[in-house]
């Protein structure tokens, strides 16, 4: 629900805040705020402790990102990581809302898949790297800058 109901949201209205507040190393307390809001919505069995949401600021070629980390991931389209990703270009947005979601093969094993929000809709960009900061934000990088718009690769 967080990583795909309200952060999707929230980095189209507020991008260029929640990219100051990773710069400023301030976005860790603030999405766990907005974590524990949500939860306190939810039933108590369908809370989930903040340990392991984070956040920070990247800059990539030509973007900056604010780079979220989740709660270790378990079930099919739970979120790894996601980028909230303004282009120096169009700093006051719109943003682009990248996932790593968790996945499973046919044969049970983990893998990723690359989920993008765009106008309300969740578009699958295949198969995507290694749960790792440094090859997410690679892919994030040839994703927004070699191929543009959403839902293109």
């Amino acid at each position: 629900m967080f990583a795909h109901r309200v952060l999707p949201g929230e980095a189209q209205v507020n991008a260029r805040v929640i990219i100051e507040a990773a710069e400023r190393g301030t976005a860790t307390r603030s999405l766990a705020m907005i974590w524990d809001h949500v939860g306190s919505q939810l039933a108590p069995d369908r809370r989930l402790p903040s340990t392991g949401l984070s956040g920070s600021f990247h800059e990539l070629s030509d973007a900056q990102v604010a780079l979220i980390r989740f709660p270790p991931a378990e079930h099919a389209t739970e979120a790894h990581l996601a980028a909230i990703v303004l282009p120096r270009s169009q700093p006051d947005g719109p943003a682009r809302y990248i996932v790593l979601e968790h996945s499973w093969t046919p044969d049970d094993q983990p893998q990723t898949m690359i989920g993008e929000w765009a106008d309300g809709k969740h578009l699958n960009g295949g198969h995507g790297p290694a749960p790792e900061e440094a090859a997410f934000l690679a892919m994030v990088d040839a994703r927004v800058h070699e191929r543009g718009e959403p839902g293109s690769n």
